[in-house]
């Protein structure tokens, strides 16, 4: 990644995705956001990025053996979105959030450690308050798009339309 480059980190997965509580049909419903709308997403920041000549690239920081978790997305996506991926490795994920410009993610972890390291966040929540599990942060510094303040609520993360994310994104991308 070279020092100029604006970039846009898009956290898709959620811890244990692929086991544990959250791995059944519920769960991912209320913690995963479809591949389909984040690589919208994705291709609305890139194009917005080439029309304010201040290119965007969009990032996925992910574990190596979560790379499955997101072939489809990044099947959709193509070259749009650089993959950065290695060993597990804290004081580095940590530095990796603390130089995006924004970070679009889920309720979960990564979105309190990139809130602690300063990132600015949009957060997407359904089945969860943003009041009882953050992010905690000034208003200036975060968005939460919420599941229950659509029309289909019951659909959870599927119901956040990548228009909205993106319209949200814009404000801490001019």
């Amino acid at each position: 990644l070279a020092d100029g480059d604006r970039l846009v980190g898009l956290h898709l997965t959620f811890s244990e995705s692929g086991r544990g509580p959250f791995a059944g049909r519920r769960g991912r419903r209320n913690r995963t956001w479809p591949d389909a709308a984040g690589a919208d997403l994705a291709q609305r920041l890139v194009e917005h990025g080439r029309a304010q000549g201040r290119p965007i690239r969009p990032v996925v920081d992910i574990l190596p053996h979560e790379r499955g978790l997101l072939a489809g997305f990044l099947e959709r996506v193509g070259d749009a979105v650089t993959v950065l991926s290695g060993p597990p490795d804290f004081e580095r994920y940590k530095a990796v959030l603390a130089r995006l410009a924004l970070l679009v993610t889920p309720n979960t972890g990564p979105m309190h450690v990139a809130a602690a390291v300063g990132t600015p966040g949009v957060a997407l929540f359904s089945g969860w308050s943003p009041a009882e599990c953050g992010p905690f942060v000034p208003p200036e510094r975060a968005r939460v798009l919420r599941a229950e303040d659509t029309a289909e609520p019951a659909r959870g993360l599927a119901a956040i339309p990548a228009a909205a994310v993106f319209e949200s994104c814009r404000t801490f991308l001019p």
